[in-house]
């Protein structure tokens, strides 16, 4: 019953982490006068793979990411990161603040 107990203790951990990090972006997005929607994911996991019934790949991922939308009167701007850091965060929603002054237009102009 240990290891379930060990496995309980890092989903725990790591859905504190997610937590935490959703919490700062919107705090983040607010102290700019914004709202926001933010989504996280965190995942990982094994992948085995075989060539000619012998085993050929062995792959760990461990992949997360981080995306807000922030809105300020009826602008919207997007930014995602797969750092999770206070600091890339902080970043990330300095990026879709920038992001919802530019107006519609010039972005469809490129």
């Amino acid at each position: 019953m240990k290891t379930a107990e060990n496995l309980t203790a890092l989903l725990k951990s790591q859905e504190q982490t997610l937590r935490d990090a959703v919490s700062f972006a919107i705090e983040t997005a607010q102290k700019a006068g914004a709202t926001a929607e933010v989504g996280v994911t965190k995942v990982s996991g094994l992948s085995v793979s075989t060539r000619l019934q012998e085993i050929e790949n062995v792959e760990f991922t461990n992949d997360g990411a981080l995306g807000i939308s922030v809105y300020l009167g009826q602008q919207k701007g997007n930014a995602s990161t797969s750092d999770l850091s206070e600091e890339a965060i902080k970043n990330t929603v300095e990026a879709a603040l920038v992001l919802q002054n530019i107006p519609h237009q010039m972005i469809a102009q490129g």
